[in-house]
């Protein structure tokens, strides 16, 4: 099976060739593009103080060191978002299913309930 899929795949890469122009566009685009990101992270490095250089690696470093903690607290913070989010969507259900038997008692008693 795992052949298969192999000699699949190989097929469909002779088929589908990249222009070479096209490959060579795209290592020049991605050379700018490196060079671009490694002058910007140049720049930010000089303009930032170095009391905050310093903080931010020893934030860094607490980070590495305490990576469990940090990931329980993350799933936390997913964990109330869910549940926030599922608390916000039952809120519109129920606001709408109760809107929609004020409209019903309405139109069927001609006075609206409450």
């Amino acid at each position: 099976m795992t052949g298969q899929v192999r000699e699949k795949a190989e097929q469909a890469e002779q088929l589908v060739k990249t222009p070479d122009p096209v490959l060579g566009k795209a290592a020049q685009a991605t050379a700018q593009l490196r060079e671009t990101a490694a002058r910007a992270g140049q720049l930010a490095a000089d303009k930032t103080p170095d009391p905050v250089r310093e903080k931010a690696g020893q934030a860094a470093t607490v980070a590495r060191d305490n990576r469990t903690p940090l990931l329980a607290a993350a799933a936390l913070v997913v964990f109330l978002l869910a549940a926030a989010l599922q608390g916000a969507i039952f809120a519109v259900v129920k606001a709408a299913v109760d809107r929609a038997g004020a409209a019903t008692t309405r139109r069927l008693t001609g006075t609206w309930p409450g």
